[in-house]
C-alpha cells in the first residue's frame, strides 16, 4: 500500500475492525453495492462479508491474509466508546509468507490489548 492511499472497507482488517463495532443499521450505508475484488481472497459477496463482521464482533478484532494485497495480512482491533461503537482502530499489516501462526496470535493479543489500554484512558 502506498502512504495515504484509500482502501475499501471490506478488503482490510482496519475497515472490518471499523465497522463491525458500528451499529448494524449503519451496516448497508457503509458496505458498498458492488465490493471491489482487490485479489482472489477479496470477499465481494454481501452474506460472506456480513458472516465474516459477525464473526468480528465475537473474536473482538479483525484478520485477512491477502484480501487487500497479495502476499500481505493484517490484524486490527477497534478502540470502542462508552456506547459500545467503534471511533477508531488500530491495525499491523506483515507479510504473509514471513509470519508463523504463533507470531501472528502475539500480534493479535498485542493489538487488542493497545486498544483496550486506549479505551481506557478515554
Amino acid at each position: 500500500a502506498q502512504p495515504g492511499a484509500r482502501d475499501e472497507v471490506h478488503s482490510t482488517a482496519l475497515g472490518k475492525a471499523l465497522l463491525a463495532f458500528r451499529p448494524r443499521s449503519q451496516w448497508d450505508a457503509l458496505i458498498p453495492e458492488k465490493m471491489v475484488r482487490r485479489t482472489a481472497n477479496t470477499i465481494v459477496v454481501r452474506r460472506d462479508l456480513l458472516e465474516n463482521l459477525e464473526q468480528v464482533r465475537r473474536d473482538g478484532y479483525a484478520i485477512e491474509r491477502g484480501e487487500n494485497e497479495d502476499g500481505a495480512s493484517c490484524i486490527a482491533a477497534p478502540i470502542i466508546d462508552e456506547n459500545g461503537f467503534s471511533v477508531a482502530s488500530i491495525s499491523v499489516s506483515l507479510p504473509t509468507n514471513q509470519t508463523s501462526d504463533a507470531l501472528f496470535s502475539e500480534i493479535v493479543a498485542a493489538v487488542v490489548d493497545t486498544c483496550q489500554i486506549i479505551q481506557s484512558r478515554l
